[in-house]
């Protein structure tokens, strides 16, 4: 299941009182696991297909975990500075008062 972040669904309250900072980046929960930033697109790299060809770039770049690990914080940047030019807020904590998010991040 895709879901969007900003979305009202019990799994964007769950996670953020895990301590996850849904703001921090890409969030893959499978097989009952659940990676975050880099390792989660080196998963979904994993489970893509050969085609189309969108899928086979995809695979390329992030199916490699330094690969992963080295071109996330650009997509990252990338992505806060595209919500800063649309004048569009960060995703809404829904962890408890006190929970430190994204500590030692």
């Amino acid at each position: 299941m895709l879901l969007s972040a900003r979305a009202s669904h019990p799994l964007v309250i769950h996670y953020p009182q895990q301590g996850i900072d849904l703001n921090d980046g890409l969030l893959v929960a499978m097989d009952g696991a659940t990676y975050t930033g880099a390792d989660a697109m080196t998963v979904l790299a994993a489970c893509s297909t050969a085609h189309p060809a969108v899928n086979r770039f995809n695979r390329a770049l992030f199916a490699s975990r330094w690969r992963a690990h080295l071109l996330y914080p650009v997509l990252k940047a990338g992505r806060r500075l595209g919500l800063w030019l649309l004048r569009r807020p960060l995703i809404a904590s829904h962890a408890p008062a006190g929970l430190s998010q994204g500590a030692g991040q």
